[in-house]
This record gives C-alpha cells, structure tokens and sequence, in this order.
C-alpha cells in the first residue's frame, strides 16, 4: 500500500498543473503530501469504478484541490455565516447513525426554497469542513453541556479523525415551498466528487407521500442507503 501512494502521489503531481500554493492551499498540499490516510481515502473512495484507480485517484485529487482553493472551504469562519439560517438551525450536526458515524442534518421543514442558495451552500461547506478537521473538547462533559444549552454551532463536538459522516434529511413537516432538491443534490454532489471516502448513509426522514416521487433523485447517487 505504501508503494501506492508514492506512484499516486508522483502520478498527481506530474498530471496537475503545478501544484504550488498560490494556486492550491498550502494546507491541502500538505496534506496530501503528508498524510498516508488522506490519500488511502482516495483510493477507497474510487475503487469500485472502472479503470486505472492510481488515474482516477490522482484525477479526484487534482479536482479537489482545485475546488477547496476555489471556494475557499478550508477558511470558511462561522462569522461568515448567514445568522438567520444558523439561529433557524436549517443545518446542523447533531447524533450519530447507526454505525456511530456524525449526522449532518439538513432540516427541510425550515428551508425555503430558493432564498440565499450560495449562503446554503456556504453553510454546508462549512459544517462538512468542521466535521472534517474540527478538533473538539477536550471534555466530554464540555461536549454535552454544548448539546444541552443548544449551542448548535458547537455540536461537531468531538474528533472525528476524518471518519465518515452520514446526510440526513429531515423532511417532517416539509411542503413543497420547503423541498430543495437543487440543494440536496449539491450536498450529495460535493461529497460524491470532493470529499473522499466521507459518505457513510444518506438517510430520508418522514418525506411527506405527496413528495415520495421526488426520492427517486437520490437512486442516482452510488452512495445512497
């Protein structure tokens, strides 16, 4: 396994376009150069699909880099976000699935369509990135008394090492004034395309029947469960 990833690392370093740090974060190239687990999550991440896995592999890692510098991902500040979706708790990180993976959870039912999409999409970006990196309490208790007084903007309160995370749509109560579906295939895009080997589920909750068709979007994501 070592040997792969000097051979992907060589391959992604000769395909991209001089990956220096004015044009990719500094951080990133670090990382990538660094970390063995980093690049293994590539690996992982397309190993199911056809074809030369060191190429894809390298290919993912070139577009990634590309679109954490583009959008900025890794400087993202909970100043920068819209308060009035963060008070609403539009999206959040609360629990965990049944493999003890994080929950993000995207509350449908408060979501209006249309209204503030970049902010939106700054707002997943940001807590995808915090359950990333975040490097939490030190204190469990800390961590519990967060959960308790509602500090949402707290809640990715332990490390999660870059383990998975599972999507999780909240759709009780949710109208069709409500129901985003450009929103929700961004998320699942981003993690499909950008974060490798994140996705654990991507679980749907209480969608109302006269929405059930709409759920047929998802089947077209590899990852959904």
């Amino acid at each position: 396994m070592r040997f792969q990833f000097v051979v992907l690392r060589a391959d992604w370093f000769l395909n991209s376009s001089r990956p220096l740090p004015d044009q990719h974060d500094p951080v990133d190239l670090k990382r990538v150069l660094g970390e063995d687990e980093y690049v293994a999550r590539f690996f992982r991440h397309v190993q199911e699909k056809g074809g030369d896995q060191v190429e894809i592999a390298s290919k993912m890692i070139i577009g990634t880099l590309k679109w954490r510098k583009e959008t900025g991902i890794g400087h993202i500040a909970e100043g920068e976000l819209d308060p009035d979706l963060r008070d609403r708790c539009v999206l959040y990180s609360h629990g965990r699935d049944v493999d003890g993976k994080k929950l993000l959870i995207f509350n449908v039912s408060r979501h209006s369509k249309g209204k503030n999409p970049e902010e939106n999409k700054k707002m997943f970006m940001y807590y995808i990135e915090r359950l990333e990196r975040y490097v939490g309490f030190k204190s469990h208790w800390r961590s519990i008394f967060a959960d308790y007084v509602g500090l949402t903007h707290l809640r990715c309160s332990r490390e999660e090492k870059g383990g998975k995370v599972s999507l999780f749509f909240d759709c009780n109560g949710a109208g069709l004034s409500n129901l985003d579906i450009e929103f929700m295939q961004f998320q699942i895009s981003i993690m499909e395309q950008y974060i490798p080997d994140k996705l654990n589920y991507i679980l749907v909750f209480n969608m109302p029947w006269v929405l059930n068709g709409k759920k047929l979007v998802f089947l077209e994501c590899d990852f959904f469960s």
